[in-house]
């Protein structure tokens, strides 16, 4: 038995998650000290306009790059590894604009609420937009050249920096939160723009323009297409809910407490584990090595972690959230609740959803995400056309989330079977 815990916990897969996860537990402890102080500095109103921002920044975030960060990772070929950073850089330039641009005239024709999205925040659309894509097509690279050490010690980093910022500007309320941000990322691109080019990768974006072609990015536009409109059911999945409480900022901001609280499992365990996962998957593949054997692993580790967690939360969250974040928040703890089946079943499927785009099966998980959007737009209709409580819509979304979910895990595990 000994024998056979040592050689698990001797496996590069095993090891590369260990690194990560360390250095996200660290980063999310960190996150989660902060928040004990910054949740009794920032209302739940202003934490409530970030989250709707956010959540409308995400939706735009899924095609700047056109998903060409994610073919960084599976790329063998250098020549074509700088054409593709190079379209994706491209595509983030162009299309910020014409989101910022999107942005501009939903506020300008009273779509927006302009007490809630001042100028302010129409600049911080066209900045963040940028860096963020940026983050992601330079984050994926280091991730394609497995420097586990360097990206769990910034990890840890990014904790520090943020939150020391969200200290400094808290006297701006919302504002605060937004300068925090566009601040933390410019200074995360130039750390990562470096370390990038420590790989011998030219990131010259100006050499980029001089062989700008539009009709290349039309061609990786329809040819990434479907992994866009993937990742916007993913997306819409999460900001449903926020869009749909937008005219309680009050109760959006306990939900978004509630919300980040329960990603803690997720960016501990599940994010790390889905790059590691999929960074390992892709490599068995090409090199015709068993995949289901590292499927069943991920499965059952992902399993053993979020087990315990749901149960204390279960049980004590109200109480919990208002020990640790004040009475305050005493609500978001009694959300919690509500949402908890949902994000859990979620934090499993997160990486075992890798193995349908690496073997080509996203067509099946559009059309299960499909119908779960639709289901969850009827249930927020009937919210907000029989006026509803909203906990009545909560519980609602998190079963039908919940079955949806579970389909695509099921629906992955059928891909992997014998591979």
């Amino acid at each position: 038995m000994i024998d056979k815990i040592k050689k698990i916990y001797s496996s590069d897969f095993v090891k590369n998650n260990l690194q990560l996860i360390s250095g996200t537990v660290i980063a999310q402890a960190i996150n989660f000290g902060f928040n004990i102080v910054l949740t009794r500095l920032y209302a739940p109103e202003s934490w409530g306009i970030f989250s709707l921002y956010m959540n409308i920044i995400s939706v735009f975030l899924i095609f700047t790059a056109l998903k060409l960060d994610i073919e960084v990772v599976k790329c063998n070929d250098k020549d074509e590894l700088n054409e593709i950073i190079k379209l994706a850089y491209q595509s983030n330039t162009i299309l910020t604009l014409f989101f910022a641009i999107i942005f501009y005239f939903l506020r300008a024709l009273n779509i927006l609420d302009k007490n809630v999205f001042d100028i302010w925040w129409n600049i911080g659309v066209i900045v963040i937009l940028f860096l963020q894509t940026s983050y992601q097509i330079l984050w994926m690279y280091l991730v394609r050249e497995r420097v586990f050490k360097f990206q769990k010690n910034f990890k840890v980093f990014e904790a520090i920096s943020l939150n020391s910022f969200y200290l400094m500007f808290y006297h701006l309320k919302h504002l605060g939160l937004l300068f925090s941000n566009l601040i933390h990322l410019f200074i995360s691109n130039l750390i990562l723009y470096l370390a990038v080019h420590k790989k011998d990768i030219n990131l010259n974006i100006k050499e980029y323009w001089k062989e700008f072609s539009f009709s290349k990015l039309v061609k990786a536009f329809k040819l990434q297409q479907f992994y866009m409109w993937q990742s916007m059911l993913e997306v819409l999945q999460i900001s449903i809910i926020p869009f749909a409480l937008s005219d309680n900022l009050y109760l959006l901001g306990q939900y978004s407490l509630s919300f980040r609280v329960l990603q803690v499992p997720f960016r501990f365990f599940s994010m790390p584990m889905s790059q590691v996962f999929f960074t390992e998957i892709a490599n068995r593949k090409r090199n015709n090595v068993n995949i289901e054997s590292l499927y069943k692993k991920t499965f059952l580790m992902l399993l053993g972690v979020s087990l315990p967690f749901s149960l204390i939360l279960l049980f004590y969250a109200p109480d919990l959230f208002s020990f640790i974040f004040g009475e305050s928040w005493r609500e978001a703890g009694r959300i919690c609740i509500t949402i908890l089946p949902w994000i859990i079943v979620d934090f499993i499927r997160a990486p075992l959803m890798q193995v349908l785009y690496l073997f080509n099966q996203q067509k099946k998980a559009f059309i299960i995400g499909l119908c779960n959007i639709i289901s969850m737009l009827i249930i927020v209709y009937f919210y907000q056309w029989k006026n509803l409580n909203a906990y009545l819509m909560l519980w609602s979304i998190s079963i039908v989330q919940s079955i949806f979910t579970v389909l695509i895990i099921y629906l992955s595990f059928k891909v992997i079977k014998g591979k």
